[in-house]
């Protein structure tokens, strides 16, 4: 009997001892339904503030690391800092929490972010230095050149159309770049005749991507219209209205001569200078006066029969146009012009109803304005 019980006594202590050696070795179920949630609060060019958070609260003995990439690479990083430095400007990372307790790891998701490509925080001033061509951004604190992750590609933006901007450079704190796609894309839907269209800058520097919009714009003014620096212009010439007059010497026995005026928005010549590619200055020009009865009885003028404005109202025997120019700042060429004079010989041009179209071709891109009807009587 004495033996019997020691025997069961012994069986019970050696249960026991296994029950709390498997135990101990189980991994606790309390923190099975643990969410760990990274957020990334502050994003420079060089650094990255992150922040943890869970469902449910977790040991004073967890521990908490952040482990933070480059994408595409393979190793993380570890720290269990807030703040990931040394990061390489205008790359994408990916960063996650692991928190660890009683040796069990828990991590949250991958979060994606991009470090910034150029400062935020740096105000700028837009300009135009060619209507249509080139514009720039300075800078109104230093900047340098390698303070920009390359590769640097920029984009022309008006609402959800956009064209590639091109020759990037960043010289004496001015960032300038230039157009050399067709901008008329910007116009050619328009149901109505729009002048100019504000733009931005779609603007990635490395895999950063941000939409510059100029803290200051300063206005351009064309015919008592003030429009932003950064903008674009319609290169569709526009025939607004007209007027015919007669000048008194002019008139002989058989009322040969005859003026018309017309008010619009026309390309023109600069000083007289024609085929200049350093602007905005047409390769060519043609004004098409044409019978609305009668497309036969036609008056071409062309390149070679632009005279000065105040030529064609002196002299009686010519047959010409001319352009008169606005001052308009920042607009040199392109549609600088806003009054068209043409004279013509009322032999050929009989009275009738005769509509004009003004022509413009640059870069072999041919623009024409919508018909104008004239009485010509």
């Amino acid at each position: 009997m004495k033996y019997l019980l020691c025997l069961i006594l012994t069986l019970t202590v050696i249960t026991s001892c296994s029950d709390d050696e498997m135990t101990s070795e189980m991994p606790s179920t309390e923190f099975n339904n643990l969410i760990v949630t990274t957020s990334v609060n502050t994003i420079r060019t060089d650094r990255a503030t992150v922040a943890v958070s869970t469902n449910i609260p977790t040991p004073i003995s967890a521990i908490t690391k952040f482990l933070y990439r480059e994408f595409g690479t393979e190793s993380f990083l570890e720290t269990t800092n807030t703040i990931l430095a040394n990061l390489e400007k205008g790359k994408r990372h990916e960063v996650k929490t692991r928190i660890t307790i009683n040796g069990v790891d828990y991590d949250s998701q991958l979060i994606p972010f991009t470090t910034l490509g150029i400062e935020t925080n740096i105000q700028t001033v837009g300009n135009v230095e060619i209507a249509n061509k080139r514009f720039s951004l300075t800078f109104i604190e230093e900047i340098q050149l390698e303070a920009l992750a390359e590769p640097l590609v920029a984009y022309i933006k008006i609402a959800q159309d956009s064209i590639l901007a091109e020759n990037l450079r960043l010289e004496d704190n001015t960032f300038s770049f230039e157009i050399k796609e067709e901008t008329q894309v910007f116009f050619e839907n328009d149901m109505e005749y729009i002048n100019h269209k504000a733009f931005s800058l779609g603007f990635f520097s490395g895999d950063y991507y941000r939409n510059i919009e100029p803290d200051f714009l300063p206005s351009v003014e064309y015919n008592g219209e003030s429009t932003s620096s950064w903008s674009v212009t319609n290169k569709k010439p526009r025939l607004d209205s007209s007027v015919i007059f007669e000048k008194q010497i002019c008139l002989d026995s058989n009322d040969r001569d005859g003026v018309i005026d017309i008010k619009g928005r026309f390309w023109g010549s600069q000083d007289g200078i024609i085929k200049d590619n350093s602007n905005n200055i047409p390769d060519a020009i043609m004004v098409r006066l044409t019978n609305i009865d009668n497309p036969s009885i036609e008056k071409v003028y062309e390149t070679e029969d632009l005279e000065d404005i105040f030529e064609i109202y002196k002299r009686c025997d010519i047959e010409a146009f001319g352009l008169i120019r606005a001052p308009i700042n920042g607009r040199v060429g392109f549609h600088y012009n806003n009054f068209l004079r043409l004279r013509f010989n009322k032999d050929v041009i009989i009275p009738g109803n005769y509509n004009v179209t003004f022509v413009v071709e640059k870069d072999n891109v041919v623009y024409i304005s919508d018909a104008l009807s004239v009485l010509i009587d």
